[in-house]
């Protein structure tokens, strides 16, 4: 896993980091009311620390995802699974 940058994020990335999890929350709600099932509230309890993990502290690259310099984001909550699959995209 690769370290967490050592600065501190700038305002604009904090927003942007927030409205990332702000449509995680909303997607995973969604996404569980169009499939009639899931925990809603799972998913959104862990948007913002997928969303900052995800999209702040990981080396990741949508366009190569099997980049074998690429980290790995495993979560051991699995109620909150529709969350992660919304932040893949």
């Amino acid at each position: 896993m690769s370290a967490t940058p050592a600065a501190t994020p700038s305002a604009s990335t904090v927003a942007a980091i927030k409205e990332k999890a702000r449509l995680l929350s909303i997607y995973s709600m969604m996404s569980t009311t169009a499939a009639g099932s899931g925990h809603p509230t799972s998913c959104m309890s862990a948007a913002e620390l997928v969303a900052g993990t995800f999209f702040y502290a990981m080396k990741f690259d949508p366009k190569n995802p099997n980049s074998p310099d690429a980290d790995r984001f495993v979560l051991s909550k699995g109620h909150a699974a529709a969350g992660t699959v919304c932040g893949a995209r």
